[in-house]
């Protein structure tokens, strides 16, 4: 006898052949079901990725790390799975789950509920980054899980922005700079500085 350990979820076979060692036929078992193990952790996928179940690694439960760009204002789609620890999906799972991210100037996901062990939430991320991860957890039963960084671009042209002594640019920010502006002598010259921004105020 040998020992068999599946780790994807779903219908399986075992086979075995020893044409070349013994001259014999292959055999095939019959037909049987793979069931998903206990709540281990949470899976956030981003576009560009889709959910490869059993696959662990560097790579686990997705076919790659490579993310989508996105562009400041636009929505996109984040899916959120339920998994056991050879991330298979848990079906029967309601659990609700709270999905965050570090813009500052973006409104949060929120929670929502897993749906037969996964959900997908609508983010609108505002603020150009090189890469910004999203991470998303339960009060229980599983362990968080972050998703791989999403660069986000900036929109296109929309208007110039004039800072004057005191203001900085802040990107992403609903007004695009802070600071307070200084007193100014009369017949002193000054510098001001000149931005041409996207719809969400990044340069």
């Amino acid at each position: 006898s040998v020992n068999i350990a599946p780790v994807t979820k779903g219908t399986a076979t075992v086979v075995a052949d020893g044409a070349e060692l013994f001259g014999y036929a292959s055999g095939t078992s019959t037909v049987f079901n793979v069931t998903f193990g206990g709540k281990d952790h949470l899976r956030v996928l981003v576009p560009n990725q889709a959910q490869v179940q059993g696959k662990t690694g560097s790579v686990a439960g997705r076919n790659t790390t490579a993310v989508s760009t996105q562009t400041a204002g636009t929505a996109f789609i984040v899916t959120v799975y339920g998994v056991d620890a050879r991330e298979n999906t848990i079906d029967t799972d309601t659990t609700l789950v709270t999905l965050i991210h570090n813009d500052g100037y973006a409104a949060a996901p929120g929670s929502k509920a897993l749906v037969n062990g996964a959900t997908t939430f609508s983010v609108t991320l505002v603020t150009v980054s090189t890469g910004e991860a999203l991470s998303a957890s339960v009060t229980g039963g599983y362990t968080p899980g972050g998703s791989d960084p999403v660069p986000v671009i900036y929109a296109g042209a929309d208007h110039f922005q004039i800072l004057v002594p005191g203001e900085n640019h802040v990107d992403g920010s609903p007004t695009g700079k802070s600071g307070t502006p200084s007193a100014r002598t009369a017949g002193t010259p000054f510098q001001a500085r000149l931005y041409g921004l996207d719809v969400k105020n990044n340069v």
